[in-house]
């Protein structure tokens, strides 16, 4: 696959995985790179709270995407600053094996909050009593308390299960690639059901009346 084709990708690989803890906010175009948010949580406290995000260059994932980190909730200036520069050396890693690396940026980004945030306090870091205030984006308490309700409701991902998750990303990106080689063989647009079919996802009686809105949505949309 060629750089755009493997961006494409794995931006559909990883809104099957995060689902709504991801967001597009530039689509691509022949001017603009592709650029996308992932809220992402401690997994120890839930107390740390933080959105990454990513642009693709151009010749990404042979180079490395532009990073940026911004507090939620519970991540001091300094840390955020640490944290981001510790994702731009393990990104440079990931480029010079031509691999996709936001879902394991993701993963590299809570292990190292697990390690450095939770449970540290400013006073711990400066060896003083610390009167910095914690970063928070320009956002009412009313989203704040939103945004934290709706993480309450999923169930976080632990640095134990990461390599679980890992292959959980390479699957839905082998599954993205095989529909797109089937697309471009046939010169045909699957229909939403075909596609989710193709992706070979387990329909439970609960779960069908779901995957029959999302087979709907997709259909109205290009891929």
């Amino acid at each position: 696959m060629d750089p755009t084709e493997e961006q494409v990708a794995e931006l559909e690989a990883l809104e099957a995985i995060f689902a709504t803890d991801f967001r597009i906010v530039q689509e691509q175009s022949s001017k603009e790179d592709a650029r996308f948010e992932i809220d992402l949580v401690d997994d120890v406290t839930e107390s740390v709270r933080f959105r990454l995000i990513v642009t693709h260059t151009k010749n990404y994932p042979q180079e490395p995407p532009g990073l940026v980190v911004h507090t939620l909730e519970g991540m001091s200036t300094s840390r955020r600053k640490e944290l981001q520069s510790h994702l731009e050396y393990v990104a440079k890693g990931h480029a010079e094996d031509h691999m996709p690396s936001a879902f394991s940026l993701c993963e590299a980004a809570k292990e190292w909050v697990t390690a450095h945030v939770v449970g540290h306090t400013e006073d711990e870091d400066n060896g003083h009593e610390s009167d910095s205030k914690f970063e928070t984006l320009d956002a009412t308490q009313e989203d704040k308390v939103e945004f934290i309700s709706s993480k309450a409701m999923g169930t976080p991902v632990t640095v134990e299960s990461f390599m679980a998750w890992r292959e959980k990303f390479l699957e839905e990106l082998e599954k993205v690639k095989s529909v797109r080689q089937i697309q471009k063989e046939t010169n045909t647009k699957l229909t939403g059901r075909e596609f989710f079919e193709s992706k070979t996802l387990v329909v439970t009686a609960e779960s069908e009346s779901f995957w029959e809105n999302e087979a709907s949505l997709y259909d109205e949309a290009d891929i």
